[in-house]
C-alpha cells in the first residue's frame, strides 16, 4: 500500500502510525521541519485513501 511514496513519506507514516511518535519527534529524526512531517502525512493519507475500495 504504501508503494509509490517517497522514502522520507513512508518513514514519516510508519514512525506516526506504528511507533506512535509526535510530529516534532518524525521532524527530529528525518532532519526536517515539522510543517514537511505535516506535509508528509497529509500526502501518505491521501495515497492510501486513492487505494481503498
Amino acid at each position: 500500500m504504501l508503494d509509490g511514496l517517497g522514502l522520507k513519506v513512508k518513514q514519516a507514516f510508519l514512525m506516526a502510525q506504528c511507533e506512535d511518535l509526535p510530529y516534532a519527534e518524525i521532524a527530529n529524526r528525518l532532519g526536517v521541519s515539522r510543517r514537511c512531517v505535516d506535509n508528509y502525512l497529509s500526502r501518505a493519507m491521501v495515497h492510501c485513501c486513492l487505494l481503498l475500495p
